[in-house]
């Protein structure tokens, strides 16, 4: 998760991300040699994420666990709703395709 950030930035940080993993070659303690890629969905909170009534209250950290599910399914669509999308690539959640 980060804050504060857009989603083009959120996607800058994925990407470099994305190609420190797939350039590391990390060994097991045996010696074995392999390599490792990543895929990550991107989504970003919207104001009607959080129900009108919490925007009340002082604080939102107490509320969290019952909206973040909304945007967890949203990051998780951009990830996998596209099936051709391949591996090792950066998805960004777009509401008409994943409508």
């Amino acid at each position: 998760l980060l804050s504060n950030v857009t989603a083009e930035q959120a996607e800058g940080v994925c990407e470099r991300i994305r190609q420190a993993l797939e350039k590391h070659v990390f060994t097991t303690p045996e010696g074995i040699e392999f390599s490792i890629t990543a895929s990550f969905g991107i989504t970003q909170m919207v104001a009607t994420d959080v129900p009108k009534e919490y925007l009340k209250t002082e604080t939102l950290e107490v509320k969290i666990p019952d909206y973040t599910n909304r945007i967890i399914t949203r990051a998780d669509k951009a990830l996998y709703g596209d099936k051709n999308g391949g591996r090792n690539c950066i998805k960004l959640f777009e509401e008409e395709a994943n409508s």
